[in-house]
């Protein structure tokens, strides 16, 4: 069996990367990292404090409560945060949780990787759901032949409904009754 040994200063080859990931991604004062490419969530990785927290991009709704908890059992799952630390954070509507520590791998790293993976799977509901809004803005702004009427197809007059245009709540009426015009 032969061992082949290469002794000197020779730089070794450049590393390609294993995967890249495109993400909408800054890194604030603090050094930490914030993801911006879920449509409801905001992501932010704390190196500082071995933190993840999760922030509502708006408002705080159901929907938003539900992607940050799909984040963090997709994190739990992966072996990247501690499931015992997850909790409501100091902010309103945010989560957080402590991510474990490793010398062997950049867990930083992991946790941008698997962020992307989640947003990766998250987008098709995304998507989804602008298609549906965008559906529901044409159908009420361009609506077609059958959902609209034309103009004079319905005749005028003054007084059209079943509630006419002088009656007032229980409280006004005496007051306004000899303002109203007819």
């Amino acid at each position: 069996m032969a061992i082949t040994i290469k002794v000197g200063n020779k730089p070794p080859e450049k590393l390609e990367p294993k995967q890249i990931v495109k993400l909408q991604i800054s890194k604030n004062l603090n050094d930490d990292f914030m993801i911006f490419d879920h449509s409801d969530i905001v992501i932010v990785i704390k190196p500082k404090n071995k933190k993840v927290v999760v922030f509502p991009k708006d408002v705080m709704t159901n929907y938003v409560y539900g992607a940050q908890n799909r984040l963090f059992h997709f994190l739990t799952k992966n072996g990247l945060i501690d499931p015992a630390s997850v909790q409501g954070g100091n902010v309103y509507g945010s989560i957080e949780g402590t991510y474990f520590d490793s010398d062997k791998y950049s867990t930083v790293k992991l946790l941008i990787l698997n962020a992307s993976k989640f947003i990766e799977e998250e987008r098709p509901y995304f998507e989804f759901v602008e298609d549906y809004e965008e559906i529901i803005d044409d159908g009420m702004t361009d609506p077609d032949d059958e959902h609209s009427t034309k103009l004079g197809e319905i005749p005028q007059d003054p007084k059209k409904g079943s509630m006419g245009g002088n009656q007032f709540s229980y409280g006004n009426s005496f007051y306004y009754q000899s303002f109203t015009y007819e």
